[in-house]
């Protein structure tokens, strides 16, 4: 045999034993212990969710011209980040579904822009809204991976705005809402 030969016996050899102490260290790292294994078979969970969000308006304009001439467009230039809190109860209604009930507050702001098409007269309105919220979902969960379980959520959402009001506001919103919403997320299973 030469000597040539014997080197690349020695290196293949060296090779599939370096993969198999590979494959044998990657086994062990996914056989981890699974943290609360059985906490997917209860009937119910309570949970907590915070979050950012923003609020935009779409205004479409009527073409209606006021007696003095004036015709004013609306809009709203930029978004301001709001904050929301809220509760969760997650009833299970089979492995893969279950519905879920998150009441909770969103605090938000819309800045205005309304500018009268013929004299460039400008006025600004801020729009504070602090909305209490009924979102009602189903949610569609993965297979569990490890300690981690994907999911998608839809369903309709009822808003009430308990944010006082002005008489001198020039743009008046209704106070009560109804929305769609839709989401995706992923439950994270800790030891405790």
């Amino acid at each position: 045999m030469s000597a040539g030969r014997v080197i690349l016996s020695r290196f293949v050899v060296v090779l599939i034993l370096i993969a198999g102490v590979g494959c044998h260290a990657c086994a062990q790292r996914n056989n981890r212990v699974m943290n609360r294994p059985y906490t997917d078979l209860r009937p119910w969970h309570l949970g907590f969710s915070v979050g950012l969000h923003t609020q935009d308006l779409q205004l479409t304009h009527n073409g209606y011209v006021t007696p003095d001439g004036e015709s004013w467009f609306v809009e709203q230039p930029d978004f301001s980040p709001g904050f929301c809190v809220g509760g969760l109860v997650d009833f299970r209604l089979n492995e893969w579904f279950s519905l879920r009930v998150s009441p909770g507050i969103y605090f938000g702001n819309r800045s205005l822009v309304m500018r009268d098409h013929e004299s460039g007269a400008v006025e600004r309105q801020d729009i504070k809204s602090n909305q209490v919220v009924l979102p009602v979902d189903f949610k569609y969960a993965s297979l569990r991976y490890r300690n981690v379980r994907p999911y998608l959520v839809g369903g309709v959402m009822g808003a009430f705005d308990v944010s006082k009001r002005h008489a001198r506001d020039l743009l008046q919103l209704n106070s009560a809402d109804v929305l769609v919403s839709l989401g995706l997320g992923c439950d994270i299973y800790l030891p405790y």
